[in-house]
């Protein structure tokens, strides 16, 4: 149904137009960041003084936004809003966790997104389950490692502090 591949998508019946559409809007987004690659970075880290500095950060938010809207878009069509949500926020967020860098933190997420991705396929393939949710498990799953060990990182320095 209609609401079904809303949600979830199909991973495994995306045509070759969609393939090419996909790579033209690849091309459009990566040229358009890496032009606005420094002020955006500049905007995100301190929005106020990116202002100061004369960097249009209200222009730069509208343009970051139409980007992430033309992204999203393209993308639920072939892998659905959940496993899109959980592939933008997870490894990010685990890669926030990993590095205080943004450029390093972009390359961690982009990782953890290609091994959850091409795993979660594999295992799809060998066992005869859906791939989105082993993506999803995997991404999550590298997540909570990473911040089971943060977490025990930082409590172990607490108590180094404290004692």
């Amino acid at each position: 149904s209609t609401m079904t591949n809303v949600l979830f998508g199909n991973l495994l019946a995306i045509t070759n137009e969609q393939i090419i559409s996909f790579a033209g809007l690849l091309a459009v987004l990566a040229a358009s960041i890496a032009v606005i690659y420094r002020p955006l970075l500049f905007t995100s880290v301190n929005a106020q003084v990116a202002d100061a500095k004369g960097v249009p950060v209200r222009g730069l938010s509208i343009v970051f936004m139409v980007l992430l809207g033309l992204t999203v878009t393209m993308a639920v069509q072939a892998v659905g809003t959940l496993l899109l949500f959980a592939l933008v926020v997870t490894p990010a967020a685990a890669a926030i966790m990993l590095t205080p860098r943004p450029p390093l933190a972009i390359a961690i997420s982009t990782l953890i997104n290609l091994v959850a991705v091409w795993l979660g396929l594999g295992l799809s393939a060998m066992f005869n389950m859906p791939p989105s949710f082993l993506i999803v498990t995997i991404a999550c799953g590298v997540w909570a490692a990473v911040w089971s060990v943060e977490r025990g990182f930082r409590s172990s320095t607490d108590r180094v502090l404290v004692t």
